[in-house]
């Protein structure tokens, strides 16, 4: 396909594209008739949102952000309190950069969840104080709030539409309204919680294996660094390391000099 059909594929394709949890490999022509591929994200029923398995990957970075929020606090040396900044005695100084990276990604987390939770709230029809959460509630009890009502409603997050929402302009004194919708807030989401944990060291190291799986016959098969085992990303099934090197040996053979 060229530039221009695969424009109107992603139509009906997770919105995530090449970083989708369960991307697909599409042949295209470039404008100057070079042949070549692109990752696009999976098949969808609706014109526009996630698939299945980005949506269960959303549902637990949503559930994981307070306790993101509490490793962050650590760090910056902050626990309980209205204030993230609180210190701690026993707490050592940090370098300002590390310190106020980590703290506006807190704030991003708190921001986003408990103005994302006000729209879902509103359409499911579920008192939500802003008034009270923003100005009376801790930070992180705000944000477990927030999270676990997103994530108990993913479908009506997922069909947010034209939700307006206000933020500070470039100048920093001005706030202007922002058109958003529920699936760009659960990337938002999906995105601080992998933010957060390259702040605290949890990140992982993910390689994609260029074998196709025995069971679902899709190109899904990663292995963690440092782990034995590998997993298929489209249909779930697990090998081991000595499985997956009969699987390769196999393919060589099969495989016309």
């Amino acid at each position: 396909m060229d530039i221009d059909d695969l424009h109107a594929a992603l139509h009906y394709r997770c919105r995530r594209a090449d970083r989708c949890a369960d991307w697909e490999w599409v042949d295209i022509i470039d404008p100057d008739g070079t042949a070549g591929r692109a990752r696009i994200g999976r098949a969808i029923n609706t014109t526009d949102g996630l698939c299945p398995t980005c949506t269960r990957h959303v549902e637990a970075a949503l559930l994981s952000l307070p306790r993101d929020y509490v490793e962050l606090a650590l760090i910056t040396g902050a626990v309980g309190g209205t204030s993230i900044e609180e210190p701690v005695s026993r707490s050592r100084e940090l370098p300002i950069p590390l310190r106020l990276g980590v703290v506006t990604v807190m704030e991003a987390m708190v921001t986003e969840a408990t103005c994302l939770a006000e729209a879902v709230a509103e359409r499911l029809r579920v008192e939500w104080d802003s008034t009270l959460v923003d100005h009376h509630t801790r930070p992180a009890v705000a944000l477990y709030r927030a999270t676990h009502l997103l994530a108990g409603a993913l479908s009506v997050l997922l069909a947010v539409r034209d939700w307006s929402r206000m933020v500070w302009a470039p100048d920093g004194w001005t706030a202007v309204p922002e058109t958003r919708d529920g699936v760009d807030g659960a990337l938002t989401c999906l995105d601080l919680h992998a933010h957060s944990r390259r702040l605290v060291g949890r990140s992982r190291l993910v390689h994609r294996l260029p074998a196709g799986c025995p069971r679902c016959e899709r190109r899904g098969l990663v292995r963690e660094s440092g782990d034995d085992t590998v997993s298929c990303t489209r249909c779930g099934r697990r090998y081991t390391g000595q499985e997956y090197e009969t699987l390769v040996c196999a393919l060589a053979a099969s495989t016309p000099a």
